[in-house]
């Protein structure tokens, strides 16, 4: 017979402390799956200030309170502070990091995708002038930067 609460109790048992900001919190061993369906559904059209709100809600819904329960407080807190403030990695950092302890599997890597600058001849010699490698680094950056 397969017993799922097995692992189930494993997640319970864990250290499942973790440390952001200087502020150490307790996360739920698990939690409802439509909570997670915000943040598999995030990428998709929510806007960036719709993104910030959803990490938030994710990791507020994650935040155990059973022995801490100022620990809502404090992580709103600790996201409005001005100085040393948890950025926009760290948050996504965390977010990711919560997922893959509550459901025990690793977050999708996104695929990595090159810079769009090709190579497209042959490439310069010693012979080159400079006007022509100062050129060619103007036409790379006004590339780069579209």
């Amino acid at each position: 017979m397969q017993d799922f609460d097995i692992e189930r109790a494993k997640r319970y048992e864990a250290d499942r402390r973790f440390k952001i900001g200087g502020e150490v919190f307790v996360h739920k061993p698990t939690v409802r799956p439509d909570l997670m369906i915000a943040y598999e559904d995030m990428a998709r059209d929510a806007s960036a200030k719709e993104a910030l709100e959803i990490m938030d809600d994710l990791v507020i819904g994650w935040l155990d309170t059973t022995d801490d329960p100022d620990a809502v407080e404090r992580y709103r807190e600790l996201r409005l502070r001005d100085e040393d403030p948890i950025g926009g990695g760290d948050l996504s950092d965390l977010v990711k990091w919560l997922y893959q302890n509550s459901a025990r599997r690793p977050t999708t890597a996104s695929t990595s995708s090159d810079d769009g600058r090709k190579i497209t001849g042959t490439s310069s010699t010693d012979g080159s002038s400079p006007e022509q490698d100062e050129a060619s680094k103007d036409s790379v950056l006004e590339s780069s930067a579209t």
